[in-house]
């Protein structure tokens, strides 16, 4: 591979090798070790636009680990699980229309806008969200079909959750008394699919 050393004031030709480093990310020193171009004749690092993205997208996941932060993959299977495409799942989150897509594209997201994202993993939560805001932001269609993925993965994963019977009563019509058996029990639940 040849590119200009800013070293050696010419074109060079370069080689690929592994380097630890330190980069400042919100403040805190975050160490990786990374690969970098390196000039054949002077044997100093170069600027390569895709090895030092990939170097600071790796900077980025190890402060999102350390911080206890959502990874991009993460993210995108949270909204996924409600077929809401970036732009739905940010304008129902109160977002910017992009701000999804700069996240789940590796950009560094803050505290809040994290916390917030983590909570619509539960679906006892989106259905929150989506009863609150989902026709105010999104489109009815948009709305019913999250509300049906949401209500869908609720009754599949109960158990995941741990989602209480205070829970169950709040986001269902009736809840079923002490004296039903099993099979009126699972009756019920389906009965109380929605509001």
């Amino acid at each position: 591979m040849t590119t200009f050393c800013e070293y050696c004031d010419k074109f060079v030709n370069t080689h690929i090798k592994e380097y630890s480093d330190t980069i400042k990310v919100k403040g805190q020193d975050i160490e990786i070790t990374a690969k970098g171009a390196y000039c054949n004749e002077c044997g100093k690092r170069l600027f390569d636009r895709d090895l030092d993205n990939d170097a600071l997208l790796m900077a980025y996941h190890k402060y999102r680990e350390i911080n206890g932060l959502l990874q991009p993959e993460e993210i995108k299977r949270i909204r996924t699980q409600y077929d809401l495409s970036q732009a739905s799942f940010a304008k129902l989150l109160g977002f910017g229309e992009k701000t999804i897509t700069r996240y789940e594209g590796g950009s560094l997201q803050d505290e809040a806008p994290n916390s917030l994202i983590f909570l619509m993993d539960n679906p006892a939560n989106m259905i929150d969200m989506l009863n609150k805001y989902g026709e105010k932001r999104l489109t009815k269609d948009e709305t019913d079909q999250a509300l049906a993925k949401a209500k869908a993965l609720m009754l599949s994963e109960l158990s995941k959750y741990k989602i209480t019977s205070i829970q169950f009563k709040d986001h269902y019509s009736i809840q079923p008394s002490m004296s039903q058996s099993n099979s009126e029990w699972r009756r019920t639940k389906v009965e109380c699919y929605s509001r």
